[in-house]
């Protein structure tokens, strides 16, 4: 339980006023820091996120997490990646969805509706069923999905709003914010249009990333028990028969039954470590063992327990500043207050969920969240924490105030239709092989 003082209450609210005043120059970046700890207290263990190995090195499909050395307080310390901007980046695009959803604020929407014309369900199952939205795709509005579909008749890049978003810039950004503003938030480059080179690029103007300080690497254990208790040795190969019916098993112990290479020898079944062996199958049992420690290389796959996790999460302001629109000179304070205002929406509704990032990796707040305004000079001052409710209400003064200064977001979703070789290739969702599809 924390007291009157920590929980904040003292501290003044951040309201519309007050960020529009900080829009107009008063600030630089709206900055919050939570500190956060294991779901079962300190010194739990959770699991980063892995990744591949370097490029190219003998160990380029070895799992390994992100950790690298900081420094901080004067010191160099091991720090480990827990989420990444990214990631963080796509957790707050989901929450701004789902608020939309249900009915907490309301942003302008792009989606492709892949909703199956029998009313039977739906080929893409989203967030919304059967429809894929600019706040899901890789590429935000610029993902190729978007340019494989319609918008009355024409392709999307071809129609009137089409035109309009793809024809913006940072020197102009007025109808983005009208149809797509998630854009200036979280930025995009129109990589996937005719001419790469060409397209426009909005910078990223929110950065998070959840950062574990002073890490121990743990150590990792497998076994598993077969409840069948199959304990053979002896190798499995590519069963002969399947190759002429389907149905038969495509593995075999008997070596008679094996498929043969040119030289006569048995061809093993399966690939990688488990290639020839049944426990390649997920079959046998798994013999008990511990993984070796960590290298310097500050590699590790065992979990990490450290001191205290930090979420940061910076709204460039003085960025958003950099948004330009030449034909709403009237709305453009306006304007750049409602991107803040929903780069700050995005941040608490993400932060509202919780943080169960994965699978072991749950952590929980220490304390409430410090908010502030950095001004030009590194000044700061500190705000209450912001609460969904206050966040919405927030928003939508911001956004009201820019509609009324004559640059209004649109009101209902735009929705594209895909193109039928697009509701194909979501239909079959399976990997071919080209050259196997060729034939001989």
């Amino acid at each position: 339980m924390t007291s009157e003082s920590e929980s904040g209450s003292d501290l003044p609210e951040l309201t519309h006023e007050v960020l529009r005043e900080a829009v107009a120059g008063g600030a630089n970046y709206l900055r919050i820091k939570t500190r956060l700890q294991p779901a079962d207290g300190p010194g739990g263990k959770v699991y980063p996120p892995t990744y591949a190995g370097p490029e190219g090195s003998a160990r380029d499909e070895e799992a390994r997490y992100h950790i690298e050395e900081r420094r901080r307080d004067g010191e160099v310390i091991a720090a480990a990646v827990l989420d990444s901007v990214p990631s963080q980046a796509n957790r707050a695009e989901e929450a701004l969805l789902q608020a939309s959803e249900d009915g907490l604020i309301e942003i302008p929407i792009v989606e492709a509706d892949f909703s199956r014309s029998d009313g039977e369900g739906a080929y893409y199952d989203g967030i919304r069923p059967g429809k894929l939205t600019a706040l899901e795709a890789s590429h935000r509005v610029a993902d190729a999905t978007f340019r494989e579909c319609k918008l009355d008749g024409e392709w999307f890049r071809e129609s009137a709003v089409g035109r309009a978003i793809f024809s913006c810039s940072e020197r102009d950004a007025a109808d983005m914010y009208r149809y797509c503003p998630t854009v200036l938030v979280f930025g995009a480059w129109d990589s996937m249009g005719g001419d790469a080179s060409r397209g426009y690029k909005f910078e990223r103007r929110v950065v998070s990333e959840i950062v574990a300080v002073d890490i121990v690497v743990g150590r990792s254990s497998s076994s598993r028990l077969d409840p069948l208790k199959i304990e053979s040795a002896a190798p499995i190969y590519k069963n002969e028969a399947h190759a002429e019916d389907a149905s038969a098993s495509p593995w075999t112990t008997d070596i008679d039954s094996a498929e043969k290479d040119p030289k006569g020898k048995p061809v093993l079944y399966g690939s990688g470590k488990g290639k020839g062996k049944i426990s390649g199958l997920g079959l046998s049992n798994v013999t008990p063992s511990v993984a070796a420690g960590a290298d310097g290389e500050f590699s590790g796959t065992g979990g990490v327990t450290f001191s205290h996790a930090e979420q940061s999460t910076v709204i460039a302001i003085n960025a958003v500043r950099s948004l330009r629109f030449p034909r709403h000179r009237d709305a453009a304070v306006d304007a750049r207050t409602s991107v803040v205002a929903l780069a700050l929406a995005a941040t608490v509704l993400r932060d509202a969920q919780g943080y169960a990032l994965r699978s072991r990796c749950l952590l929980v707040p220490d304390g409430p969240p410090r908010v502030e305004l950095v001004d030009a000079y590194g000044g700061s001052r500190d705000f209450a924490p912001v609460t969904p409710d206050a966040v919405a209400q927030l928003l939508r003064s911001a956004v009201d105030a820019t509609g009324a200064a004559g640059l209004a977001w649109q009101a209902e979703p735009v929705v594209l239709v895909p193109s039928d070789n697009l509701r194909q290739a979501v239909r079959e969702r399976k990997a071919v092989d080209p050259e196997e599809q060729a034939g001989p």
